[in-house]
């Protein structure tokens, strides 16, 4: 196994940031006695690659496995602990950790934006093309009669509430939205990230061009440079995002004081 670390000295910090902090890009091989598809190695998440098939990723921090392709065709995902959300082209579906369907509803084609709740339960899910916010209910989706003023970058739940990350001209606005239309803003941030996760508690991870930004609850932010721009962004996992370019499919490990950032072969580049 070679391992390649990568302090970045210039990486950029706001006033939040911590003194020391280190992006780790951790070049990795799959270790031998990981077997492919192996539910005894300990799951990572779900990945979404570059042909559009979801699989589970299962390994050891900087060694991947991939699973078999659990669907094919997706255009959105996210994946929590638990369970996976995955948008087709024609259909939303909900699938267990191993990439089982639990459920699967008809709905227009488009990308999707998909969250959780607090325990990793799906939440909500927005369809880009019709604007239509749904709610899980815990068996199925049900129309959520509450507009967004745009199309959220991110979405996730907290108790009964919708939070979606929007953007209002050269700012990122974090609202929290209940059933009865009521809207609360609770971040305001000057951004041009065009991709962004968001996680129960309101932890955001932004990809901008050449950099990514991670913004704690706390208010804390870390700010770093990648070495190639990021075309997309998926919460894999409670702990991991994956990040597409157009050559590689990393994974970024949320460790707290230092993010690490992996790359994950075979994915689909």
């Amino acid at each position: 196994m070679v391992k390649t670390y990568l302090h970045l000295k210039n990486a950029r910090k706001t006033e939040f940031a911590p003194r020391h902090f280190a992006l780790a890009i951790i070049l990795a091989a799959p270790a031998a006695m990981l077997a492919q598809g192996n539910l005894d190695s300990p799951r990572i998440g779900c990945l979404l690659d570059t042909r559009g098939e979801v699989r589970t990723v299962w390994g050891l921090r900087a060694n991947f496995v991939l699973g078999e392709v659990a669907t094919s065709g997706a255009v959105s995902t996210a994946c929590s602990d638990a369970f996976g959300l995955v948008k087709t082209g024609d259909a939303l579906l909900v699938m267990d950790r191993t990439g089982a369907v639990l459920h699967r509803r008809e709905v227009v084609s488009g990308a999707a934006t998909l969250g959780f709740d607090e325990q990793g339960r799906p939440a909500f899910a927005h369809l880009r093309s019709t604007g239509e916010t749904l709610r899980w209910d815990g068996s199925q989706w049900n129309t959520w009669n509450v507009s967004l003023e745009a199309a959220p970058l991110a979405i996730t739940a907290e108790g009964d509430h919708l939070l979606a990350l929007v953007r209002r001209h050269d700012e990122l606005c974090l609202l929290r939205l209940s059933a009865d239309g009521e809207t609360a803003l609770l971040v305001r941030m000057v951004s041009s990230a065009g991709q962004a996760v968001i996680y129960p508690g309101g932890l955001l991870v932004l990809a901008e061009e050449h950099s990514l930004l991670i913004r704690y609850p706390d208010g804390r932010q870390q700010r770093l440079d990648v070495p190639v721009p990021v075309l997309s962004l998926h919460a894999m996992s409670s702990r991991w995002v994956s990040l597409q370019s157009e050559a590689q499919t990393m994974g970024l490990l949320l460790t707290g004081e230092q993010a690490e950032l992996h790359l994950i072969p075979g994915a689909g580049n």
